[in-house]
């Protein structure tokens, strides 16, 4: 199995972030952007 992280930048700095640490704006925002490229 995988291991998926996504990338944060906010005031507080920048860095990797696991995805089940993403907050619910960057989960719709994530899924959002997946369905508008086609993969769901």
């Amino acid at each position: 199995m995988g291991y998926i992280e996504i990338f944060r930048l906010d005031e507080q700095g920048a860095g990797w972030v696991d995805l089940s640490e993403a907050t619910s704006d960057e989960l719709l925002n994530l899924e959002i952007g997946l369905f508008q490229e086609g993969a769901l």
